[in-house]
């Protein structure tokens, strides 16, 4: 089945993407600037070390002290309070940084 007429093809509109070098992914888009994420990522950082990690960490080492202290739980006898007091501090920065995501991704939109 030879015919001489063309086959038509379907043409890009003249304002589209696709007319205009392609459709371009948003994630890969050259028009992001780095030193703006990069700022925004340092900022975000700080503020949920200073505002929300460090006074948990803090907060949960006194109560864990004043808890050996006042004999409800009982210091270790080879280690002594260093081991319940850390595991607080970090317990305490964990749950201070994993609390501030929702700030720090609203931060990037």
């Amino acid at each position: 089945m030879s015919s001489d007429t063309p086959v038509k093809t379907e043409e890009a509109a003249p304002n589209s993407a696709a007319a205009k070098g392609g459709w371009k992914c948003p994630l890969s888009d050259a028009h992001i600037h780095r030193e703006d994420v990069r700022k925004v990522w340092k900022e975000c950082q700080e503020e949920s070390f200073w505002y929300r990690a460090l006074p948990l960490s803090i907060g949960s080492m006194a109560v864990t002290g004043g808890l050996i202290f006042n004999g409800v739980w009982k210091k270790s006898i080879r280690f002594g309070y260093f081991p319940k007091l850390a595991v607080a501090g970090l317990l305490g920065f964990a749950v201070g940084k994993a609390s501030y995501f929702g700030t720090c991704r609203s931060k990037f939109q």
